[in-house]
């Protein structure tokens, strides 16, 4: 067999052709995307979510961090509205740590969230909020702001607002939701502005919140 060298230019020769997984051209998929964004969360420093992931020591597994091939592999199509997870916050994205998840699940994923203890179950705040129909900003107060256990925070309903008619004893603060004498309510000219009756207890925490803030806070 002779062989004859091609005398042609390289800019001319016929390329050829270079077969890869064909996801790369615009538009991306969700698959793509978000194996493109999980590298530059992990990797790019000037990434605004690097002191999240790579800043914290997320990594990725070596398979998955240059072939994409092996990320659609062992995780598989992400389906719509959906996006990477890791099950473990303080783990990387790596087999057994990821799955494809809705904004839902997501958000009852993140590291920052508030868990409490219903039952036997320690679930995060706001789904707590949703079992006993009680807000996650009630909950959240009555914890750390009126030193509540959370039993107590949790199984006590809120007492719905009364019309307020100068007859009562006693009124509802907007705050605690409890109800309460009104020698123990601030005058309404010492309330914040736009907002309900207080009680005193709940006025001088708010005051002192702001001192605090300020610099200003007192014994």
């Amino acid at each position: 067999m002779i062989y004859v060298r091609c005398r042609r230019p390289r800019r001319l020769r016929p390329k050829m052709p270079i077969r890869t997984h064909g996801r790369s051209k615009k538009p991306w998929s969700g698959t793509y995307r978000s194996w493109v964004s999980m590298k530059q969360r992990c990797y790019n420093p000037k990434n605004p979510k690097y002191a999240d992931y790579g800043g914290r020591g997320i990594g990725i597994y070596p398979e998955w961090k240059t072939s994409f091939v092996a990320f659609l592999r062992d995780i598989g199509e992400c389906p719509p509205g959906y996006s990477i997870d890791r099950i473990d916050n303080d783990g990387g994205y790596e087999p057994g740590n990821c799955r494809w998840a809705d904004d839902y699940t997501q958000a009852q994923n993140r590291r920052n969230n508030h868990h409490v203890t219903l039952g036997n179950e320690r679930i995060v705040l706001a789904e707590a909020g949703r079992r006993t129909a009680i807000s996650a900003g009630t909950i959240k107060d009555r914890i750390k702001k009126l030193g509540w256990n959370e039993s107590d925070a949790l199984a006590r309903p809120v007492e719905r607002h009364r019309r307020f008619t100068g007859l009562e004893t006693d009124r509802q603060c907007t705050r605690c939701h409890l109800v309460k004498p009104l020698d123990q309510f601030v005058r309404q000219s010492d309330a914040p502005s736009g907002r309900g009756p207080h009680c005193g207890a709940c006025n001088r925490e708010r005051v002192n919140c702001h001192r605090r803030l300020h610099g200003r806070a007192r014994a």
